[in-house]
């Protein structure tokens, strides 16, 4: 399943999912296309407009079309600033979509640090790459975001912590790090290593803080 690389001419694509057989749709879209309420659609897009804050959730059909748009820029609504915001957004549409998202990586992220890890299985292996990004004000103007990448082989999983400033965000992504690549290894399968050795923690190893004894 594979997206166009835009769904609006004047928004960027920033992550997409495939609706899952497992996900139950609520029924408490209040969305029209046509004058006839918006059911449930096999593919939702989250994307940035180039010209107004706040995301779009973009509901579309077995071609990519669109069937409907969810903007959440009226008068005296607050507008849906983050990937994390939205994504938790659409999960009141769809129960059970969370794990399904894929983020759209542009290809110009500026790494500042970079960790790269081995994941071994019983008969194979999976290169692992963390990438930390410099911190950056984020769509608000006001507050700082750090983004990450980390890939599990061709999979990247694209995301950004949010501070009150650049300090706070930077330590809010070193600190998530760890849980990222956990869910990782639960999801792949295999053990963590590092030159060679068994690799547990980004902050115990970094000294961050202390090793459990």
């Amino acid at each position: 399943m594979t997206p166009p690389a835009q769904i609006l001419d004047d928004a960027d694509l920033l992550a997409y999912a495939a609706v899952p057989a497992s996900a139950r749709f609520t029924g408490r879209l209040h969305l029209y296309h046509g004058g006839e309420p918006v059911g449930p659609v096999p593919y939702l897009a989250i994307c940035r407009p180039h010209d107004s804050p706040g995301l779009f959730l973009v509901h579309c059909d077995e071609s990519w079309d669109i069937v409907g748009i969810q903007a959440w820029n009226g008068p005296g609504v607050e507008p849906i600033l983050t990937i994390e915001e939205m994504k938790s957004q659409a999960e009141i549409f769809y129960e059970g979509l969370m794990e399904s998202w894929k983020s759209v990586t542009s290809g110009d992220l500026d790494v500042i640090a970079e960790r790269k890890l081995v994941l071994r299985g019983d008969d194979s292996s999976v290169d692992v790459t963390v990438k930390i990004g410099k911190p950056e004000l984020d769509e608000s103007g006001e507050n700082w975001k750090c983004p990450y990448e980390i890939w599990f082989g061709e999979n990247c999983r694209a995301m950004a912590m949010h501070g009150a400033d650049s300090m706070q965000a930077l330590q809010l992504t070193i600190a998530t790090l760890d849980l990222e690549l956990e869910v990782g290894v639960k999801r792949f399968g295999g053990s963590l290593y590092h030159y060679d050795e068994p690799f547990n923690s980004i902050l115990e190893n970094g000294g961050l803080r202390p090793k459990e004894s």
